[in-house]
């Protein structure tokens, strides 16, 4: 098996999981504080997001889009670190509170991220959990996958390309997603409308496949998935699905 695209987080047959360790210790010996904290951030959420890439792709959609809360809310808190503030506590569900600290900390997200697209996050981020599904009977969300993960795309591209990290010695600290964007792993680059020159509107307006989450009157969880794609006009905002459009979808 050829390992040169996979990035180093993944590459656990080239690299074996104890090498990576070492690697990321040795990284933590040659930076300051503010260095470590964004390093753990940005290395955790890089890796939720190729996970929600990938399982968003494959249709494994309710863990996908919980991967994407997690992806950007650790890219959040990576954010926060450059400025060697901490937000351990803080989540998703609480987003006007992490726009706040985000804000605070001279970190000028909350315009330039679509408020739609985060608040879909921060109310399926509730449904992590069982009480909260308990609590949220009869609600249901909706999304367009494609438009999702264009999104998400946009959102970490925005916050690895705002900050630049050194080392205590000076040296660029570049991160993992940096080096596969710039060198077109898959991972990274395929459908992403970054890596191949896209018009985001343009992006957002292909087809793609729509996913529904119910939470029924029992509690339990409903996943609807369109067997087709269905297209959609984006006017700066994502759009939200609802079961008209999975019935369009279906016929």
């Amino acid at each position: 098996m050829n390992n040169k695209n996979v990035p180093a987080a993944l590459n656990f047959i080239g690299e074996p999981l104890a090498e990576l360790n070492k690697l990321k210790c040795r990284m933590l010996e040659i930076c300051n504080n503010n260095t470590r904290l964004w390093l753990h951030y940005n290395f955790l959420g890089y890796n939720d997001y190729l996970a929600a890439r990938h399982l968003l792709f494959n249709k494994f959609s309710f863990v996908g889009i919980i991967m994407v809360c997690t992806a950007i809310e650790k890219y959040f808190k990576a954010a926060l670190a450059v400025k060697n503030q901490k937000a351990k506590q803080l989540h998703l569900d609480r987003l006007s509170e992490f726009f706040k600290i985000l804000k605070k900390n001279g970190v000028k997200l909350e315009d330039k991220v679509d408020g739609s697209f985060m608040e879909l996050l921060s109310n399926v981020y509730k449904l992590r959990y069982f009480d909260n599904v308990q609590q949220g009977k009869g609600v249901s969300y909706g999304f367009f996958v494609n438009q999702i993960i264009c999104e998400m795309d946009y959102i970490i591209n925005l916050i690895e390309y705002s900050i630049e990290m050194k080392t205590s010695s000076g040296k660029d600290l570049k991160s993992n997603y940096k080096k596969d964007f710039e060198e077109g792993n898959l991972l990274v680059c395929d459908r992403n409308y970054l890596a191949e020159k896209i018009d985001k509107k343009e992006f957002m307006e292909k087809g793609s496949f729509i996913y529904i989450i119910r939470v029924m009157d029992d509690g339990h969880i409903m996943e609807m998935n369109s067997t087709r794609e269905l297209y959609t006009k984006y006017n700066g905002k994502i759009c939200l699905a609802s079961m008209s459009d999975l019935q369009k979808a279906k016929n």
